[in-house]
């Protein structure tokens, strides 16, 4: 009887690694400049770049093109779909069992940022910026730390579907701080129409430091094809390609 049982688990499993192996992987991504955006009718960015690379590295099958979707939605997807990847997320202690990991692709330091011709916003700790309207991204990795820290809807957070979206209202007066990195808040200035220079803005409070992103891969994805991604992403980091694209994008 237990050898039969056996018999039946391993026919259930195998075709569930086999399936995330030989199926492709489909890449989809929010739309987050310069880690992942849409120029030219075709996604690019950073991480996507990443990934071009490591897929041609391992000759892992890509099921399609990559797509930008919101990011509540890709994180929906990730969660119940077995061949799915997110080129750049935040690793984190909620999210660490959710999914698997191959990385890490850069350090994350988020800062909060104000106008800089706003002189009456000053931050000594997080529980002052309480006093201000925050914008943030739906089950964002920010808004899920602020709503940790005590931060509500209405109350003082402000939410959105893409990042473009909260430095229009931050621009516009609508809202008073953003949660970012230097390369996405600079990046986003630079694509406002008209283009606003850097100095438009400026860091008033480390909201999160010492932490990093990561490529993001379903739980179904099988090991082989985690090993063959991590080692081709380490030997790119070897070889100076990693460190053109940050060049490039960071």
């Amino acid at each position: 009887m237990r050898s039969l049982l056996l018999i039946i688990l391993s026919i259930l499993i195998i075709p569930v690694s086999i399936f995330a192996e030989g199926q492709g992987i489909r890449v989809i991504a929010e739309d987050w400049p310069p880690f992942s955006f849409e120029e030219n009718e075709s996604i690019t960015g950073f991480a996507i770049e990443i990934i071009e690379h490591l897929f041609s590295d391992t000759g892992i099958k890509q099921d399609g093109k990559p797509e930008i979707w919101p990011w509540a939605r890709a994180l929906f997807e990730i969660q119940k779909a077995p061949n799915i990847l997110i080129p750049a997320m935040h690793r984190n202690e909620k999210r660490n069992d959710h999914f698997n990991w191959v990385g890490p692709i850069c350090p994350r330091e988020i800062w909060l940022y104000k106008l800089t011709s706003r002189e009456d916003i000053e931050l000594r700790s997080l529980d002052d910026a309480k006093r201000y309207q925050i914008g943030v991204v739906r089950k964002s990795s920010s808004a899920e730390y602020l709503i940790k820290s005590g931060f509500t809807e209405k109350k003082n957070l402000q939410f959105t579907s893409i990042e473009i979206q909260n430095i229009r209202k931050l621009v516009a007066g609508r809202i008073d701080l953003v949660p970012f990195n230097n390369a996405e808040m600079a990046w986003h200035l630079k694509k406002l129409n008209p283009p606003a220079k850097m100095q438009m803005a400026e860091p008033v409070y480390l909201m999160s430091g010492g932490s990093h992103y990561f490529i993001a891969l379903s739980k179904q994805v099988s090991n082989a094809i985690l090993v063959k991604l991590q080692t081709a992403l380490d030997q790119m980091k070897q070889d100076g390609r990693y460190k053109k694209l940050y060049r490039k994008y960071m």
